[in-house]
């Protein structure tokens, strides 16, 4: 059964994250009024002292098997924000309103694995998005209901490949925290809970119960004495265990460290804008660097990896926008 709620939940990771951000643009830390933005990587080599570029790459910074893993953890509240950094960066084609909310996706364009995306809005909410293939078959569906504060109550998320799904039910409190989600089968089938904890203002609990009423995921949220986050501690039923810690300087995140098991995981680091400087790998002390080139709005336009001193992948953006 838990796998099945799995399962669940990770049909409705990207759907959770795009309708929780009022802003995309500023989400993914984009300045100024965007109109569009093309993503292309390239495996990248030296040649005669300049980092120059090969064939453009069919798949993004992580595949998508290891970013549903990592989405699925976010959603599950091991919040990480390298995932959310780089698990962007696909080969892709986005559009944007004035509002900055996205509009249209074209993901891994002119491959097998294409497909398009469409969100639509009411007073600058979302309310609707529609994932279909290069063909215009429609291959998913999610709609959201708001109540008379505009907070997120219902959400549907519809597999047309299967005829599966889930719908999603939250309930908030006078301070317009969200304190339980329920989520049910396509056909209405109860299938478990998310309970969030709160204290000092501050979410201290994330607990995520399946259909007979037991915990099998708990997070637990630590803050220093600026009300910021500094720790995660995340447990599965299989005693899978999670540390996640964040070190600032001044108001900008400067560190991230997780960890997995005794000494698996991944120390990232990050400059003002909020852009990875460097990832090393605790278990082999492996490092990726990470370079960048910024365009006259302070928006980067390319992303240069290095990996044993020598660069291995570059990342053009096109950005376009509003007059």
């Amino acid at each position: 059964m838990k796998k099945r709620i799995l399962s669940l939940l990770l049909f409705v990771i990207s759907a959770f994250l795009w309708g929780q951000s009022k802003n995309d643009t500023e989400k993914v830390g984009l300045k100024g009024k965007v109109k569009s933005v093309e993503i292309t990587l390239y495996q990248a080599f030296e040649e005669n002292g300049s980092v120059k570029k090969k064939a453009p790459l069919e798949q993004g910074i992580y595949d998508e098997f290891r970013l549903n893993q990592f989405r699925l953890l976010h959603r599950l509240g091991a919040i990480k924000h390298f995932v959310d950094f780089l698990g962007q960066i696909i080969p892709c084609y986005i559009t944007y309103n004035q509002d900055g909310n996205i509009t249209t996706l074209v993901a891994y364009p002119k491959t097998d694995r294409e497909y398009h995306k469409s969100f639509q809005y009411k007073d600058n909410q979302i309310i609707k998005q529609q994932t279909h293939d290069s063909e215009g078959t429609i291959l998913e569906i999610t709609s959201y209901e708001y109540d008379s504060q505009n907070r997120l109550t219902k959400e549907v998320f519809e597999n047309k490949r299967n005829d599966g799904g889930v719908i999603w039910k939250y309930r908030y409190n006078d301070k317009n925290q969200i304190t339980e989600s329920d989520y049910y089968d396509i056909d209405g089938t109860w299938m478990g809970k998310e309970i969030y904890e709160y204290e000092n203002g501050n979410l201290a609990r994330k607990i995520t119960r399946n259909d007979n009423g037991q915990p099998f995921v708990t997070a637990s949220y630590t803050y220093n004495s600026e009300q910021k986050l500094i720790r995660i501690d995340f447990e599965a039923k299989n005693n899978f265990t999670h540390l996640s810690t964040f070190t600032y300087n001044e108001n900008y995140l400067s560190e991230e460290k997780m960890l997995i098991g005794n000494d698996n995981g991944i120390l990232t680091k990050y400059n003002n804008n909020q852009e990875i400087t460097s990832q090393i790998t605790l278990s082999t002390n492996e490092e990726i660097i990470f370079q960048y080139t910024y365009d006259d709005k302070e928006n980067w336009i390319t992303m240069t990896t290095f990996e044993f001193g020598k660069p291995s992948r570059i990342v053009e953006r096109k950005i376009a926008y509003y007059p």
